[in-house]
């Protein structure tokens, strides 16, 4: 897990990285890894803050559930990611949400 990713609670239990590919339960946002995490590490997942997120963000611009790269996120709805998770604060800095479904 990367810090950043969106994430979702699996029937196992576990955190995975969430995707918007398919209409299923792994399109569900519950939050974001603020940190990266190895595989059986610990991870508190966040929502309603504001993350860091690379560069070249539209400030002002909805982000959605990436439907191509796992744990992304996307400029445009996805099949499985059709409402906002997040948003531009600046060039670098999303505000990042749950899903609201």
């Amino acid at each position: 897990m990367a810090a950043g990713d969106a994430c979702y609670i699996k029937n196992d239990g576990l955190i995975w990285r969430s995707t918007g590919a398919a209409v299923a339960a792994a399109a569900k946002v519950r939050g974001f890894a603020p940190t990266k995490a190895n595989a059986g590490e610990p991870l508190t997942l966040v929502y309603h803050v504001v993350l860091q997120y690379g560069s070249g963000l539209t400030p002002g611009a909805d982000y959605y559930l990436s439907g191509t790269v796992v744990g992304g996120i996307a400029d445009a709805a996805s099949t499985g990611g059709t409402t906002p998770i997040g948003y531009a604060v600046d060039a670098t800095r999303i505000f990042v949400m749950n899903s609201r479904y």
